[in-house]
């Protein structure tokens, strides 16, 4: 088998994920793994896949046990929330055949067709110049494919060979969600001296969560997840400006709080005008939401990585087992 497509399912509707499968024009062959652990009848009007349940709820316990069972040259990973254009395989194995000395490659991951108001807000947030997602993983562009920064790649859109996968030892189940895609990157570059490859024209369709509530509790964790990282492994975010600045904002805000509340309340209002003025070119039907939209995330962002810093530190002997190398 040439690709092993995983999928870590925890919803039962996946209609447009399988038939988005099924339209692959692709070279090759390909097998779809599915790992759920939920009841399987659940997915029984799936002809083409393969199944198989996991013990408990933790994405990369799924996605290991998914690779355990198959058994492609070319390992592809896809969450179960989002769908593929057609040539997402062939552009996926292609990369990996012309360029021997790649061990993966991953690419973007688009806002799905349909999407309503509060999901093209999270799109907008995400997408924000600087104070958004700090990456480039949520939107296209004409970039050339290049060696993969820091949070750069997600395993919603991810190629990996077989042999890489198995030489990492597999995806860190004690990370499980959140975090877990960066650690893989950052094993591959200092265990095997090699780096996984991002491609902006390889892209995924993804269901974005709706801006509120859940969304900043799945952004609490993620960034919570950051912190705990930090500590068990210092160089994996360091050279990264976006995480730098990040962490810079984090420990200026509370001083600031202390010392001169009045110069954060400039700088707010700078945040602001700039984040209205970026609305009004750029996300016309969005500017007079974003600007408060972008200051829930931010606050979020920082509370989860000084929580999870926090948290590291006190329980700094678990931290620690985090480590894989």
């Amino acid at each position: 088998m040439d690709v092993s497509v995983i999928i870590s399912a925890g919803r039962q509707n996946i209609g447009r994920l399988i038939e988005s499968l099924e339209k692959q024009v692709f070279s090759g062959s390909f097998e779809i793994i599915l790992v759920t652990h939920l009841d399987k009848a659940l997915f029984s009007r799936y002809k083409n896949i393969t199944l198989y349940t996991a013990e408990r709820n933790n994405a990369s316990l799924k996605r290991n046990l998914g690779v355990k069972f198959s058994s492609g040259r070319v390992i592809a990973f896809i969450d179960d929330d989002a769908y593929a254009p057609k040539d997402w395989l062939q552009k996926g194995y292609e990369f990996l055949l012309k360029n021997d000395s790649a061990p993966g490659v991953g690419g973007v991951n688009l806002i799905a067709e349909g999407s309503n108001f509060r999901e093209r807000l999270t799109d907008s947030v995400l997408n924000f110049p600087f104070f958004g997602s700090g990456n480039t993983s949520y939107s296209n562009s004409a970039s050339a494919c290049q060696k993969a920064h820091s949070g750069q790649i997600h395993f919603v859109n991810c190629f990996i060979l077989r042999d890489v996968f198995l030489s990492v030892g597999g995806i860190n189940e004690a990370i499980g969600y959140g975090g877990e895609d960066t650690e893989f990157v950052y094993l591959v570059k200092h265990k095997l001296n090699q780096d996984i490859y991002f491609c902006q024209n390889l892209s995924v369709f993804h269901s974005r969560r709706p801006f509120g509530l859940g969304y900043l509790r799945q952004r609490f964790l993620f960034r919570f997840k950051n912190g705990q990282l930090s500590l068990a492994y210092p160089g994996i975010y360091l050279r990264e400006p976006a995480f730098l600045g990040l962490l810079s904002v984090s420990f200026l805000i509370p001083f600031l709080v202390a010392v001169k509340p009045v110069y954060l309340l400039y700088l707010y209002l700078c945040f602001l005008m700039a984040v209205f003025s970026f609305g009004l070119l750029r996300r016309k039907e969005l500017f007079y939401i974003l600007p408060f939209a972008l200051t829930l995330h931010l606050g979020t962002y920082i509370l989860g990585f000084l929580s999870g810093l926090a948290w590291g530190i006190v329980n700094l002997r678990n931290t620690l087992r985090l480590r894989r190398l």
